[in-house]
């Protein structure tokens, strides 16, 4: 999870570490604010974490945000998408107005 644009004319630090490293985002999810992706971003690894029990796949040496990366074999890009759209859709009604 990042912010789309950090500033303007800037890229995204998920942009930089997809040029750097050569990867491929699989989906971008549009979120209102930065709180909120971040909201998103701790929901999704706490559910590898502590209820998968799933380390991070890629160690502090290999890339920039390596706690947030899980194996392709434990966790599809589908599978991973899926839980990034039901936290974003849980903690968005958690935020809304009543």
């Amino acid at each position: 999870m990042a912010k789309a644009r950090p500033s303007p004319g800037t890229a995204s630090r998920v942009d930089l570490l997809c040029k750097r490293f050569g990867w491929v985002p699989y989906a971008r999810v549009l979120v209102p604010t930065g709180r909120l992706a971040y909201r998103i971003e701790r929901a999704v690894l706490r559910g590898w974490r502590q209820e998968l029990h799933l380390p991070p796949y890629l160690r502090r040496e290999e890339t920039e945000g390596h706690t947030e990366t899980v194996s392709l074999d434990a966790v599809s890009e589908e599978r991973a998408l899926r839980q990034v759209l039901a936290a974003r859709e849980r903690l968005s009604a958690q935020a809304a107005p009543v």
